[in-house]
């Protein structure tokens, strides 16, 4: 239960004070497909270092998305997509807020190395000035070299489109020495 995800709230709130439903969802591996699962819900998300997209673990509520997750794990290869619906506005003209993407990662690189590659995609149909569509690609790289020495680095650029303006810009995360 979380305090945001009131029948009520804004999804993207995390300052309304009703009650809701934090994670709900359905959890499917079908038995034919060794390493496939499904997720079917309202459920957390974390990509990479969960900065940009994650659970938000730090404030007083979570955040949690409604769709589908699609996971494949084998041989030391890690697949994830996904498509949410992060809000579903009510208009004549489907001005819904979209939000899916992939995530690829695998320990099979090198030994003290786990790279983490993922493509994130956002689209706003509102219109102008609202409306909008963003492009997200990452790259997160974490390990253990030594034992009791972890590290944790992520870039990510953003291409945007809002109206007919185009623009980008990009951030990066390291550290995590432990």
């Amino acid at each position: 239960i979380d305090v945001a995800a009131s029948p009520g709230a804004h999804p993207n709130r995390v300052d309304d004070e009703g009650l809701g439903i934090y994670e709900a969802y359905a959890h499917l591996t079908p038995p034919k497909i060794a390493g496939l699962s499904l997720d079917i819900g309202r459920m957390g998300l974390k990509i990479g270092s969960g900065l940009l997209v994650g659970k938000d673990n730090w404030s007083l509520t979570g955040r949690s998305f409604d769709g589908i997750r699609a996971k494949y794990s084998r041989s030391g290869v890690d697949i994830t997509a996904f498509y949410t619906m992060i809000e579903e506005r009510l208009t004549p003209t489907s001005e819904d807020v979209e939000f899916g993407g992939f995530v690829v990662s695998t320990d099979k690189v090198e030994q003290y190395v786990v790279p983490e590659l993922y493509a994130l995609y956002l689209k706003d149909s509102a219109p102008y000035p609202i409306g909008r569509t963003l492009l997200t690609l990452g790259l997160r790289a974490s390990g253990e070299p030594v034992p009791g020495l972890t590290y944790d680095a992520e870039a990510a650029i953003q291409l945007a489109t809002v109206g007919v303006e185009h623009n980008g810009s990009y951030c990066e995360h390291s550290g995590s020495v432990e």
